[in-house]
């Protein structure tokens, strides 16, 4: 891992501190990208990953700040629970799509392209533990 460039989405989170600081524990340079402002102790970068023309300008950054990118680990998402499966509005919807999804393929399709060229990378998606098991009102 010693001086490999790691992104990682939703670094701001309690999840992506985590990731991040393991990162960086190894050796590794890990840069948060978060919708809110990385804490202090962190160099991060603000982006809305909803926004693919926000990535795109926020990868070219990255890629002329620090030359390449080895690894992005995709963290960033969430969800709302409360609503019954029949009873969920298309806003809440096309929520759970921006954030879970739009997001992720925003990211990684501004990432692979610098990936390709270097011609090596790496991608690692997280996903709830909830998503392997249901439960009401989710």
């Amino acid at each position: 891992m010693k001086d490999r460039v790691i992104l990682v989405t939703g670094g701001a989170g309690v999840l992506g501190q985590a990731v991040v600081a393991e990162f960086a524990s190894r050796g590794a340079r890990p840069l948060p990208v978060d919708v809110v402002a990385a804490p202090a102790a962190q160099k991060g970068y603000q982006c809305d990953l909803k926004d693919a023309k926000a990535c795109a300008a926020l990868i070219e950054e990255i890629r002329s700040t620090h030359g390449r990118i080895d690894g992005l680990v995709n963290v960033a998402g969430g969800f709302t629970m409360g609503e019954a499966v029949h009873e969920t509005t298309d806003e809440t919807f096309e929520s759970m799509l921006d954030i879970n999804v739009r997001t992720l393929l925003n990211i990684t399709r501004a990432t692979v392209p610098v990936m390709l060229a270097k011609g090596s990378g790496a991608i690692v998606n997280v996903a709830a533990r909830a998503g392997l098991r249901g439960s009401a009102a989710m």
